[in-house]
């Protein structure tokens, strides 16, 4: 069981403070607190500094869901 996770490296997942990020790493005992890189801020634009955050120790921050397959349809949906 600790060999998967609901949000695997790579993943892009919004976070309950709005702000869309990238998963780097996961925590195998914790499948839902994985490392995350901020992309994206509350507004939608880019950050200049990217940060990342390791949900495991950080009580405040939550993934709502994971967008991988909306930027998927919308960046290949052309194709």
């Amino acid at each position: 069981m600790n060999a998967f996770s609901l949000f695997p490296a790579y993943s892009v997942v919004k976070l309950n403070s709005g702000e869309i990020g990238q998963v780097v790493r996961t925590n195998p005992n914790w499948p839902l607190r994985p490392m995350v890189k901020i992309l994206l801020g509350r507004d939608g634009h880019p950050l200049e500094e990217k940060k990342e955050v390791d949900l495991l120790h950080d009580d405040i921050l939550l993934i709502t869901r994971d967008i991988s397959q909306e930027i998927f349809t919308d960046t290949y949906s052309e194709l």
